[in-house]
C-alpha cells in the first residue's frame, strides 16, 4: 500500500497503474489467478464512484471507489493501517485501524514485509524486521565532505565496496552527487558518467550484496537500473 499525491483524475491514475503492470510483465490471466503484479486504487480521498451505478456506458477500464473489497482484505488493511490508521472509508466512516481490528482472527502466518530486488526466487527478497540491515555508503564523487575523491575510479570503488561487504554491509549504496552544504549541482549526464562505470564494475566483481543508487533523478535511476 502506498499513499501518493495525484493531479490527474482517478481513472487516469488507474490507467497509469495498469500501464505499469504491463511494463512489469503482467499477462492476461484468470480473474483470481496468480499474476506478476496487481496494482489498484483503494481510496481516492473521500471520493465515491461506481461505474455500475453511474448510468454511463461500460468503460474499458472499470472504476469503483472506494475499492469494494478493501474492508475484507487483511493484506490491504494491515499496511494501510500502518501508514494511515485514521484513513476513513468514505461510505461507512470506519477508520483503517477499526476495519483491521474488526477482521476475524486469522490462522495464517502474519504478513511479511519484503523488498524485491529483481530476482524471481526467494533469494531476491530482503525481509524486513528480522534484524537491522546495514548499508555501506560508496561515494564516487570528487567533493563529498568525508571521502570525496577517494573512490571515484571504478577500481577503487569496487575494492571499497568489497571491504564494506566484508565488514558487514548488507547493501552497497552508490552516490555520485554530493549533498554537502555548498556542493555544486551536477547534470544527469555527469552523474551517469560517474556512477555507471562503478555500477558495471560492481556487477562484474565478486560482490554479493545488492546495489542501490542514491539519486534524485529518475532518468539516472532508470539508466543505472538497466545495467542490472
Amino acid at each position: 500500500v502506498a499513499a501518493v499525491r495525484a493531479s490527474c483524475s482517478p481513472r487516469e491514475l488507474l490507467a497509469t497503474l495498469k500501464r505499469i503492470e504491463v511494463e512489469v510483465g503482467r499477462l492476461p490471466s484468470a480473474r483470481w489467478g496468480p499474476r506478476a503484479i496487481d496494482l489498484d486504487l483503494v481510496l481516492y480521498g473521500d471520493l465515491q464512484h461506481s461505474d455500475a451505478s453511474s448510468g454511463d456506458a461500460a468503460p474499458s477500464l472499470p472504476l469503483e471507489l472506494p475499492h469494494p473489497r478493501m474492508g475484507e482484505r487483511r493484506f490491504v488493511l494491515e499496511p494501510l493501517a500502518e501508514i494511515d490508521p485514521a484513513a476513513r472509508h468514505p461510505r461507512s466512516g470506519a477508520t483503517a485501524a477499526a476495519m483491521l481490528a474488526a477482521l476475524p482472527p486469522e490462522d495464517a502466518a502474519p504478513l511479511q514485509r519484503v523488498c524485491p530486488l529483481g530476482s524471481d526466487d526467494d533469494e531476491g527478497l530482503v525481509r524486513w524486521g528480522r534484524r537491522t540491515l546495514l548499508m555501506g555508503v560508496l561515494n564516487v564523487t570528487p567533493d563529498s565532505f568525508s571521502d570525496g575523491g577517494r573512490f571515484d575510479s571504478a577500481a577503487a570503488a569496487t575494492a571499497h565496496a568489497l571491504e564494506l561487504e566484508a565488514a558487514g554491509a548488507d547493501i552497497i549504496d552508490v552516490g555520485a552527487v554530493s549533498t554537502r552544504p555548498g556542493a555544486v549541482a551536477v547534470s544527469p549526464e555527469e552523474e551517469l558518467r560517474r556512477a555507471a562505470p562503478v555500477v558495471q564494475a560492481l556487477h562484474a566483481s565478486p560482490l554479493r550484496a545488492p546495489i542501490s543508487v542514491d539519486t534524485s533523478c529518475a532518468a539516472v535511476a532508470a539508466e543505472l537500473a538497466a545495467l542490472g
